[in-house]
């Protein structure tokens, strides 16, 4: 099995209704097919196929990835003066823009060029998850 169904209760409403494996990425993004995503709103068409799903339109998953924490401290890193460490773009320092935009078609993961990993303009079968 491609894709993997999301069992919820009727109070798990924000969970997505299938959820299949990203290897650029490297973990679980949700299709919402039924009703809106909380995190921007969309629906997504799904062809019905749990071995060769298609989804349309593409996905996107944008977030900004939170820098390493320091092995002695387990925590960010600090300045001298004990405070976080901050970049010119105010944010803590190692912070790093994460871009995962893809189109699945036939069981295939489509990688857009604008994707941040390794996979970027790359097509991918998709695996079990």
């Amino acid at each position: 099995m491609k894709l993997h169904t999301v069992e919820r209760s009727s109070e798990s409403l924000d969970s997505p209704n299938y959820v299949f494996w990203c290897p650029g990425c490297k973990c679980g993004h949700g299709v919402w097919t039924d009703h809106p995503n909380k995190f921007s709103g969309a629906t997504w068409q799904f062809n019905g196929n749990m071995e060769k799903p298609t989804f349309l339109p593409s996905l996107k998953i944008q977030e900004v990835k939170t820098p390493p924490l320091d092995p002695a401290t387990g925590d960010f890193k600090r300045g001298p003066d004990g405070k976080y460490l901050v970049g010119p773009d105010g944010r803590l320092e190692g912070c790093r823009d994460w871009v995962c935009h893809s189109v699945v078609t036939d069981g295939v993961i489509h990688f857009c060029s604008d994707c941040t990993h390794e996979l970027a303009g790359k097509a991918v079968p998709m695996e079990d998850f």
